[in-house]
């Protein structure tokens, strides 16, 4: 992994934010990239996953989980591991949480297509999470656990939930979501809260 000054003011890394208060590393982390080949797997991972994922929940719900997830994946980092890290493949596997969590809630919505690609969803993240331990500390897995955790709670609350309205046999169809947006964004605030006190907790119990 290149460490140049840029990057070594702006990753994360533990005894800065415990020792210095630097918090804005466990955001800033989510935006830097050790090599061109982690940024490049990273943009492909985010092309597939967050095109379908903002397409689902609609823009103002993925930035929430993209950049809410994000921040929780490192945070676990901070709690779970001394290493130093950086990349945005926390914030990816919140995504591709929230993804599954869509389907599994409409599954029977999306018939045999969704039941797939729940199914598949469950299996990229468990292939992706074995390799991220047989890779030892190459790989920040930890900060993979805490995204996809992170993603799976946001989706669970403030996803879509789409159901198929016809008040009349044979009148017109729609699509109606039961979950409203500004119950997101509330939601998104109360989850946000919660970890600036799990983080200040944690802060004031390793230092």
């Amino acid at each position: 992994m290149i460490v140049d000054p840029f990057t070594d003011r702006f990753m994360k890394a533990n005894d800065a934010i415990i020792g210095n208060g630097e918090y804005y590393r466990l955001f800033t982390a989510m935006f830097l990239h050790g090599s061109i080949l982690h940024l490049f797997f990273n943009a492909y991972a985010l092309f597939i996953i967050g095109s379908s994922v903002e397409l689902l929940f609609g823009t103002a719900r993925f930035a929430i989980i993209y950049f809410l997830g994000g921040l929780t994946g490192s945070i676990a980092s901070l709690v779970f591991t001394p290493a130093p890290s950086l990349g945005a493949s926390g914030a990816i596997f919140a995504l591709l949480g929230a993804e599954g969590v869509f389907f599994y809630f409409h599954r029977d919505l999306f018939g045999v297509y969704g039941r797939s690609r729940f199914a598949n969803i469950v299996f990229v993240a468990a292939i992706n999470l074995v390799l991220g331990f047989a890779a030892n500390s190459l790989i920040d897995n930890w900060g993979h656990i805490g995204g996809l955790f992170g993603g799976l709670v946001l989706a669970w609350f403030i996803g879509p939930r789409l159901r198929i309205n016809q008040q009349y046999i044979g009148g017109p169809v729609e699509v109606v979501d039961d979950n409203p947006l500004q119950r997101a964004w509330l939601t998104a605030l109360v989850y946000a809260v919660g970890w600036v006190l799990i983080l200040l907790f944690v802060v004031s119990s390793l230092g």
